[in-house]
């Protein structure tokens, strides 16, 4: 992950929750983000050798995102988590992700397809600060 590395997401109400370097929901991983996959449209007519090329269409992108979520104590991280389910409900439709790497800003319309996840059991421990 590159220092400059941050992602955006702003849901349908306005309201949008930042991935990044710094507190408090710091971007630990990132994929989805490079190249995407292509579907080539060929036609073949009967008795013709080889084909004709209609398009090219682009497959839906899935990008996906772990982050650590830092709260001054417990009841801080609850409300960060509440944030992060509030802002990333599936339910609430089209958000705009906005992609902001060392070589620039991307912005796409996206879905959020599932609500986020939390790990139990000891990955769900961390230090409060």
């Amino acid at each position: 992950m590159y220092s400059m590395e941050k992602i955006i997401f702003t849901n349908s109400n306005g309201q949008s929750i930042e991935f990044g370097s710094g507190k408090p929901y710091i971007l630990q991983s990132l994929s989805g983000v490079g190249g995407i996959e292509t579907e080539v449209y060929m036609e073949k007519s009967p008795f013709q050798d080889g084909s004709t090329y209609l398009d090219t269409g682009l497959n839906p992108r899935v990008i996906s995102l772990e982050a650590a979520i830092i709260g001054k104590n417990d009841s801080d991280l609850y409300n960060k988590r509440h944030r992060l389910l509030n802002i990333l409900n599936p339910k609430l439709g089209r958000g705009k992700l906005t992609y902001i790497y060392d070589g620039g800003k991307k912005e796409i319309e996206c879905m959020i397809d599932a609500s986020p996840v939390f790990p139990k059991g000891i990955e769900n421990k961390g230090t409060a600060f």
